[in-house]
Order: C-alpha cells, then sequence, then structure tokens
C-alpha cells in the first residue's frame, strides 16, 4: 500500500474475469489521496450518487478534508476497482485503505477501510451489479500488494446488507474467514415514521412535554424551525459551531471548535457536500438567535445526521430535542427525496425515542490466514477472562457466619 507521502500509481493484478460478469474486465488502480487528479474525484462524486449501499463517510467530500485535516501523514490510500471495456474505464468501486498495526481489534498488522473519528459508516461505494467483484478486486489487491497484511477490518458495516453480503460472497470465493462482531443497533429515521402524527406515536407520553417546552419558549420570543439544504450560508455554519462548542462539549474539549484542526475539516467538508446541494442543517430560532442546530449530510437517497448543538441557556427547555423533533415534523414536506436517516448515535442515545427505526451494524473481519484465526481466538479468550474476573469481583462476597460462642 503507498504511503500518503510517496503519490504513486499502482495496478494490484493484471484484469481479471468474474463469473458474474464474464466479459468484464476489471482492473485495480491505488493512488496517494494528493495523487488524485480532478477526473478521479469526479468519478468518485459520480459513484457516490448511485452506490447500493450510500455512505456520505466514504464520499471523496468527506474522506479527503478527513485525510489532510485530522490524520495527515496517515498510510492511506484511494483504491478504485474500473472496468476496463472501452476507452474510458468505468469505476465499479471505490474504498480509502489504510495501513494498522496491532490493536484492540487485532494483534496483528492489519489493513482497515478508512474511518475517521467522525465517521459512523463504513460501506465502501459500490456500483449496483458488481459489488462481489468490487471485493475481490480489493482483497485480492491487499494480499498482492501488502502480505504482511494479515486482515481486512470494515467497521460500522450494515449487517446483511448488500455491501455486507457481497463481502460474504467475496470471502467464499477466495477460501478466507468472514467474522463478525455482535451487532449493534443504530437508530434511524425512516419515511414511515415521520410527519406530526407519527412523531406522536414515536415519543408517545412524552410528546405532551416537548409540546410544554415549545409553549414555553414561545413565551419569550418568535420561535421558528428552518432548514438549509441548497445553499449554506457561512453564519449558518458559525451559527453551527459557535452552539455545538457551547456547554459540555466546550469545556471538555470535545467540540470541533476545541481544535483548529477539526474545525477546518468540519468547514472544507461541508463545502465540498454544499457544492453539490447535498449539506443540511437544521435550525431552532428565537427570534432572530439560533438557539439549536444540528448538521447532516446527504449521500446518494440516504441522510446521515452529524453533529448537534445547542444553547446551554435553554437546556432546561431541551432546544436540542425540540429541533430534531421539528425534522421529524416537517419530513415529509423538506426530505421527499430521502429514504432513510441514519443517525450516527451510540446504542440508547435520546434520538432512538424520536427515531424508532433500527439498523444493525457490525465490525467485519476477513482473516487472510491460520495465524489471524488463532489470533483473533486468542483475543476472545482474553477478554472473556477478563470479563469472568471482573463480574466476579463485582458480585457480592459471601461471608461465613461464625459461630455464635
Amino acid at each position: 500500500m503507498s504511503s500518503s507521502t510517496a503519490p504513486m500509481v499502482t495496478a494490484s493484478s493484471p484484469a481479471w474475469s468474474t463469473q458474474a460478469q464474464p466479459e468484464a474486465l476489471c482492473t485495480v488502480r491505488a493512488l496517494a489521496p494528493e495523487a488524485l487528479s480532478a477526473e478521479d474525484r469526479q468519478r468518485w462524486s459520480a459513484l457516490e450518487s448511485h452506490a447500493i449501499e450510500p455512505n456520505a463517510y466514504a464520499s471523496p467530500h468527506f474522506v479527503l478534508p478527513a485525510l489532510r485535516h485530522l490524520d495527515p501523514g496517515s498510510r492511506s490510500e484511494v483504491v478504485f476497482v474500473e472496468r476496463q471495456d472501452g476507452p474510458t474505464p468505468q469505476t465499479l468501486g471505490v474504498a480509502t485503505l489504510t495501513r494498522r498495526t496491532a490493536n484492540t481489534l487485532l494483534p496483528l498488522p492489519h489493513t482497515e477501510v478508512y474511518q475517521s473519528l467522525h465517521s459512523f459508516c463504513g460501506a465502501p461505494l459500490i456500483a449496483a451489479g458488481h459489488a462481489a467483484a468490487v471485493w475481490y478486486g480489493l482483497l485480492r489487491h491487499i494480499r498482492a500488494r501488502t502480505p504482511w497484511s494479515f486482515a481486512l477490518v470494515v467497521r460500522n458495516l450494515e449487517q446483511d446488507g448488500a455491501a455486507h453480503a457481497a463481502l460474504k460472497q467475496a470471502c467464499s470465493t477466495l477460501g478466507y474467514t468472514l467474522h463478525d462482531s455482535p451487532a449493534k443497533q443504530r437508530a434511524m429515521l425512516l419515511p414511515a415514521d415521520t410527519g406530526a402524527e407519527a412523531l406522536k406515536r414515536n415519543l408517545r407520553k412524552q410528546h405532551a412535554e416537548v409540546e410544554r417546552c415549545k409553549r414555553r419558549i414561545a413565551e419569550t420570543g418568535e420561535l421558528a424551525w428552518q432548514i438549509h439544504r441548497e445553499a449554506i450560508a457561512p453564519g449558518v455554519t458559525e451559527d453551527f459551531l459557535r452552539l455545538e462548542h457551547a456547554g459540555w462539549k466546550g469545556e471538555e474539549g470535545t467540540s470541533l471548535r476545541s481544535q483548529p484542526a477539526e474545525e477546518a475539516f468540519f468547514k472544507d467538508m461541508v463545502d465540498g457536500f454544499a457544492s453539490e446541494g447535498r449539506a443540511l442543517f437544521t435550525e431552532l430560532k428565537l427570534g432572530a438567535q439560533t438557539i439549536a442546530s444540528t448538521s447532516n449530510l446527504v449521500s446518494g437517497t440516504q441522510g446521515f445526521a452529524f453533529k448537534v448543538g445547542w444553547d446551554p441557556a435553554y437546556r432546561k427547555n431541551g432546544v436540542g430535542i425540540l429541533n430534531e423533533a421539528e425534522l421529524v415534523r416537517h419530513f415529509p414536506q423538506v426530505c421527499p427525496d430521502l429514504t432513510a436517516f441514519d443517525s450516527g448515535a451510540e446504542p440508547a442515545s435520546f434520538i432512538e425515542k424520536l427515531w424508532p427505526g433500527r439498523r444493525p451494524l457490525v465490525t467485519s473481519m476477513v482473516l487472510f490466514n491460520a495465524p489471524a484465526r488463532w489470533s483473533l481466538r486468542a483475543l476472545g479468550w482474553v477478554r472473556e477472562q477478563r470479563a469472568r474476573r471482573a463480574a466476579a469481583a463485582a458480585a457480592p462476597q459471601q461471608v461465613e457466619a461464625k459461630p455464635e460462642a
């Protein structure tokens, strides 16, 4: 795998044909991120619009700013799987791969599909009808270019989704072991769960409290909700960064504004999505003041929630939840083109009450050989022993009663 500090173009293997597409000759090109041409970036972006599994976090508008600002100097490459059946190659898949040393997932060197600190979904971008061939090409490329790599790791992959199913097929063809972690449930917003009546169903008894909070705030001024999709004015981005930095995130240094590199990444990333009308912000405003804001991304026909912010002065009125509730209420009118909205949230997040849909996500590991399988098995044993010791330490201790004198 080429280093990002040494731009190069490589072909991992000669062209091959697949049983599903016997007429299609496929090749792999791997480039350092800074070596991408304008045409490469355009093909990457074009593939995103019709990928079998939408993923804003695999978009060039997300990955390239993340590599530039959040992971400079990382050992990453952008891999194109293409079909050479004419004067212009057809892009079948694009994945950003990065080298990893031993870590808590696997105590051996391996390759991962790149995810930044702020990435919440891991599927590469793959064209319909070519999913297995794309995975086949990526796995062949990794084995040829990095024989020291014991596995491929894909985090946050939808269990039994189109990309995951194709990965299973490719592993079966090549004789590799596919290991999936236990699935975690990600909150999703589906069109059937949106609108005023659906909001009542979603919130149940809490709906009345949400409405009371709205009335309390509205008593102090004009309360309005806005959505921005076509163009994102600088003031909208600034208000979001200000609110996301307010309160505990700023105090703990976890907000985007806390680190210059993260703020630069966010602005660069939003500019890229906004240039194609695919950045989406929602705002709750009290008069001219924005008191809650969310930043979101659109990829294909799916939305992806990114970050939220609210004014801590209105915390007791739950303005962050009010802002999210208004998106559910107005979704049929403002997002009729979207078939789903991924929350990006961890299990037990407050958003689960508002967004009742669920998406099972796993970390998939393609184990290339016996040492990888043994290593993962040993790591599982160590974790099991630690869990048992922790459980034993937390259990009430039995105290033997002494006989009375």
